[in-house]
C-alpha cells in the first residue's frame, strides 16, 4: 500500500509533523510505503483562471499551464492508495 502524507505546517519538527510520523510509523508496520510532502517547501502558485470561462485549460485538457510543483503532487496523489492531510490549527484561547 502506498500512502502519501501531506503536511501544511512549516515546522518539520513540530506537533503536526510528529502526528504524521506517528501515523506513518503505524502504517509502515503494516508494510505500507510512506511518502511525506511538506507543502510550504514546495513552489505552488494559485490558479490563474486562464480561460475566458473562468476556469482554465485544466478543465479541458487535465493539465495546468503553471510550471510549479503542483503537477508532481497531483501525480503522487493519483498513484496513492491512501492520503493523509495534516494541518496545524492555531488559535488564541481565553486570555
Amino acid at each position: 500500500m502506498q500512502i502519501v502524507m501531506i503536511s501544511g505546517s512549516r515546522n518539520r519538527e513540530g506537533r503536526t509533523a510528529r502526528s504524521l510520523q506517528a501515523i506513518g510509523k503505524g502504517a509502515a508496520k503494516a508494510d505500507a510505503v510512506i511518502e511525506y510532502i511538506f507543502l510550504p517547501e514546495l513552489k505552488i502558485e494559485r490558479c490563474r483562471q486562464c480561460d475566458s470561462d473562468g476556469s482554465g485549460i485544466c478543465m479541458r485538457e487535465q493539465r495546468c499551464i503553471i510550471e510549479d510543483d503542483f503537477n508532481s503532487v497531483v501525480a503522487k496523489l493519483a498513484a496513492a492508495d491512501a492520503v493523509v492531510f495534516c494541518q496545524s490549527c492555531l488559535f488564541c484561547g481565553p486570555q
